[in-house]
């Protein structure tokens, strides 16, 4: 609860209108972008791994640790794809 400095709702709106696409589409099935919404879900709230699953479409406890951990790994090879989380969450600011 400490963390909880954010609302899903506002992550998922800063992630749709970086990349100007619907809520639905941040939300998708195998989208990037649910997979950065996780992520940030995970830093910037106080939900745990089965409500944000709960959210992206009844994804089990388990599948969202694996998309928070794959996001992460991939933040720390891709450069682009870091500087991309850190205008949303500075946009978040």
């Amino acid at each position: 609860e400490l963390q909880a400095g954010y609302e899903s709702e506002e992550i998922i709106e800063a992630i749709s209108g970086y990349f100007t696409v619907s809520r639905d589409d941040v939300l998708k099935d195998r989208a990037q972008w649910r997979n950065m919404a996780i992520y940030l879900m995970k830093k910037l709230t106080g939900m745990t791994n089965g409500q944000i699953g709960q959210l992206c479409g009844d994804l089990s406890y388990s599948a969202v640790a694996k998309a928070y951990q794959r996001f992460s790994v991939d933040l720390g090879r891709d450069k682009a794809l870091r500087k991309k989380v850190e205008t949303i969450r500075a946009k978040l600011s």
